[in-house]
């Protein structure tokens, strides 16, 4: 079903666009589709020609990078957002995607500003900023870290996944009591959360153990 409701909506994209070649938005919506059918170069031609028509447009270029990679070519996606950045798109989707990308090339003191640029241009947005936080602790900037969570989940109450890196980074700053409730509220929010729930009981044991060792 899922397929035939693709091939119907690619099709109809394809009609509007012989109407309409110069719309950058149905040049855009058509690769999203084709990326879904995992069609991945014609989904690159679609956006690449959306960006020609928009070049300001940071979701056509971050969406561009995501193919990219989805295709393994990552020097090119940093490419494609270093130009982005360098034409003068300088918005959150862009920094996020960059320190993402570089995150996963091992490059933490590159992504750290990256995702740090993402925060400071969209502060309110939860992704980014527990992003940000999770880069600080892989980098052991832990107290820092610590801070950009604790804002994050000041903003953002509700968030599972913010109390749970919160949770992490408070055991790893010898604050156990704090980071067992941070953990319980994650999985408050998220009861069906296997990793949510392995990390609260993961907590609860070295909490009981510390309490038995100082017995």
């Amino acid at each position: 079903m899922q397929a035939g409701e693709d091939d119907e909506a690619e099709r109809i994209l394809l009609g509007a666009l012989e109407i309409e070649p110069q719309d950058s938005e149905l040049q855009f919506c058509l690769s999203q589709v084709l990326q879904k059918g995992q069609r991945l170069e014609p989904a690159v031609q679609a956006v690449q020609r959306a960006i020609e028509l928009e070049p300001q447009n940071a979701k056509y270029r971050a969406s561009l990078a995501d193919l990219l990679v989805q295709q393994g070519q990552t020097d090119d996606a940093e490419a494609t957002l270093r130009q982005a950045l360098g034409d003068g798109v300088e918005t959150g989707p862009i920094q996020y995607r960059l320190s993402r990308l570089l995150r996963g090339e091992k490059r933490l003191d590159e992504a750290l500003v990256a995702a740090s640029a993402a925060v400071k241009l969209d502060p309110k947005k939860v992704s980014y900023r527990t992003n940000w936080g999770t880069l600080l602790m892989e980098a052991g900037h832990n107290e820092e870290a610590e801070r950009v969570l604790t804002d994050g989940v000041a903003i953002a109450p509700e968030d599972a996944e913010l109390h749970f890196r919160l949770s992490q980074i408070l055991q790893k700053r010898n604050q156990l009591k704090a980071a067992v409730q941070a953990a319980q509220r994650a999985t408050e929010l998220k009861p069906k959360n296997a990793k949510y729930q392995n990390n609260l009981v993961r907590l609860l044991r070295l909490k009981e153990s510390e309490i038995t060792a100082s017995s």
